[in-house]
């Protein structure tokens, strides 16, 4: 009989992050981050990259410049398929409950 794993399952490549970024923040700033992280309900680190990842896209696309870590070549997540309400016969106002 195979013993089952326990634990998390392991993440896909594409999901797991390999490059620490080092960061000297003051102690109020990192007491602030924290507790925005909370508000958020995700780690600090995740708080942190999220906003990163938001800031370097606007400010590259404001310079017409790519963000790398939205390229098709790096970032091949699936997209989920967008749903034609209409070709299923629902219209999409009707099932909000508001007029078309």
């Amino acid at each position: 009989m195979k013993h089952q794993k326990r634990g998390r399952p392991l993440k896909a490549e594409r999901d797991k992050q390999s490059e620490p970024l080092p960061l000297m923040v003051q102690i109020p700033e990192k007491s602030a981050f924290k507790e925005a992280a909370d508000l958020a309900g995700t780690s600090v680190s995740s708080w942190v990259r999220q906003r990163l990842r938001a800031a370097a896209s606007n400010e590259l696309a404001a310079a017409g410049k790519p963000v790398a870590f939205l390229s098709p070549k790096i970032d091949k997540t699936p997209r989920p398929k967008k749903l034609n309400l209409r070709a299923a016969g629902l219209e999409p106002a009707i099932l909000m409950g508001k007029p078309f």
